[in-house]
């Protein structure tokens, strides 16, 4: 939150609303919002902080991936599903997610949602991340004919999606690969196109399935295939002109992330060794690389500096 500040909203003073299950007291609420007024609380509960649908409620043995919580896949819903009606009910058409787990390491010159709307923009985010919901075959088998009913009902025809597919024209995993999808722990999105009745279709269905919480399919590849299914890639966009953290698992040490620099960092070297040291708080960036030869990588990727874990999957 204090990096948020410092390279952005000490100039924009854009409204921030703090997602929490009620661990977030009275007291604590009024620390965090001292001198801060656009900062303000939602405590997630009801139909934005359940299992759904009510069949697999009390079935959580029967559940993959048990090291993942309740809590977790919570979460997943909250954001592939939910946020679009939590935001909208608040009064916003636009929304900005901005992970616990994220930071921002240099300067946003402009105000994101001003550029969403100069630029007619519904999506942006800014990395890459390949996964497919570590199910085998099935997030392609269930997509296969989602895709003709889409097709059908909407009239839609997924170019872009198609685009990962270049062996042959089905959306079948030895024809396409692993999912390319955004990761979206940062994201802006056009909360009003999230919800028409195309975008919408697709999430009602996916929700009825319950595999968020049976399968732990994420937001991550929902939210991701939404956007790949009914909004035209000319109104998607990737920030590269700002520098960007995300890491999950232990603060001390990367563990699944990736720390990027902003494009055409006049001294990269230099700066990836003083955010590794100074801003993370991690070992150097020559012991990680020794201790994970096979999976973490300093590398450039279309001149930002990078370093993540594992490389094959952030970018």
């Amino acid at each position: 939150l204090s990096n948020l500040y410092k390279f952005y909203n000490n100039r924009q003073k854009d409204d921030i609303i703090i997602f929490h299950e009620g661990d977030f007291n009275e007291t604590h609420q009024e620390d965090i919002i001292r001198g801060r007024p656009e900062i303000s609380f939602y405590h997630l509960k009801g139909i934005n902080w359940e299992v759904y649908p009510q069949r697999i409620q009390g079935t959580e043995s029967d559940w993959l991936f048990k090291d993942f919580t309740v809590g977790y896949r919570h979460m997943i819903r909250l954001y592939a599903i939910r946020i679009w009606h939590v935001v909208a009910q608040l009064g916003y058409e636009y929304v900005c997610r901005f992970d616990d787990d994220s930071l921002l390491l240099s300067d946003i010159k402009y105000n994101l949602f001003d550029f969403m709307i100069q630029h007619k923009l519904d999506y942006a985010y800014r990395n890459f991340c390949n996964e497919s919901g570590s199910t085998g075959g099935l997030w392609w088998d269930w997509h296969e004919p989602y895709l003709k009913t889409m097709k059908e009902k909407f009239g839609h025809d997924p170019k872009w999606l198609m685009q990962q597919c270049d062996k042959c024209d089905e959306f079948k995993q030895h024809c396409c690969g692993e999912f390319l999808g955004f990761y979206n722990n940062f994201f802006v999105a056009n909360v009003t196109r999230f919800l028409q009745p195309d975008i919408q279709h697709y999430l009602k269905t996916m929700d009825e399935t319950g595999f968020m919480y049976t399968k732990r399919w994420n937001d991550l590849i929902i939210q991701s295939m939404a956007v790949q299914l009914f909004i035209p890639s000319n109104k998607v966009f990737r920030f590269r002109d700002w520098s960007y953290a995300h890491n999950s698992g232990r603060p001390n040490r990367l563990g699944f992330g990736i720390v990027q620099l902003r494009e055409n960092e006049p001294h990269p070297d230099e700066e990836m060794n003083r955010i590794i040291a100074e801003e993370l708080m991690w070992p150097p960036i020559t012991r990680m690389l020794r201790k994970k030869p096979d999976t973490c990588t300093l590398r450039m990727e279309g001149e930002m500096f990078t370093l993540s874990q594992p490389a094959f999957r952030l970018n």
